[in-house]
């Protein structure tokens, strides 16, 4: 296994990242991992931007999450069960990414992959009941999300989408290239792919940047 560890590292150098926290600088990465994550993020379209900015050209962006409207009862139940600020569409997602600057490579919803792992844990957690009952508050909350979790996978409310995007190699250049006009210049990334004004690029970071990667 060390071997196996020590050929990874020859080949990639891995950046974690919190939201909130620190960014990437322009062009830095090959790929943005976004695994289940961004369900807990409440600025998304943000998140994405920064996300274009920090990639060089040709690199990708792989998106992992649940999907669906919080219009439908069984989905914000889902959103305030998990702590997630909100639960967005698939057609959502697709939109901020390509907004971002991002060429869509491929998207699938593979909820019936992934309802096999929640319909174990719901298994086990009955099993568990009597241990359950004795458990903080919060414990108990999240046990019974996963039957939440589990109707609504089942009724449809709820998807789970994955999506590739990638940054095309000739906007690499062009920071203006990355959005389309519509976009203020005021809201784009600046060049260290933190959140600046327009008129302050240089050296200036905003306090609430949201890059995982």
């Amino acid at each position: 296994m060390p071997r196996r560890n020590e050929a990874i590292s020859v080949c990639c150098r891995l950046a974690r990242r919190r939201c909130g926290e620190s960014c990437l600088a322009t062009g830095a990465v090959d790929l943005v991992w976004t695994m289940e994550s961004s369900e807990h993020f409440r600025d998304k379209a943000a998140y994405f931007r920064r996300a274009a900015r920090s990639l060089r050209g040709g690199g990708r962006l792989l998106l992992a999450a649940w999907t669906g409207s919080m219009h439908n009862t069984r989905v914000s139940v889902v959103a305030d069960t998990f702590l997630c600020p909100s639960i967005q569409t698939a057609e959502d997602y697709q939109r901020q990414i390509e907004h971002a600057g991002l060429r869509i490579r491929c998207r699938e919803e593979i909820a019936e992959k992934v309802m096999r792992t929640w319909e174990i844990c719901f298994e086990r957690s009955r099993k568990l009941r009597a241990l359950v009952r004795i458990c903080p508050r919060g414990v108990r909350d999240f046990v019974h999300g996963i039957g939440t979790v589990l109707q609504a996978y089942r009724s449809g409310d709820l998807t789970y989408s994955v999506i590739v995007a990638e940054k095309l190699t000739s906007t690499s250049e062009d920071p203006d290239m990355l959005f389309p006009p519509e976009v203020p210049k005021s809201v784009r990334p600046g060049t260290d792919g933190c959140m600046v004004p327009a008129g302050n690029r240089k050296g200036a970071r905003s306090s609430d940047t949201e890059l995982v990667a």
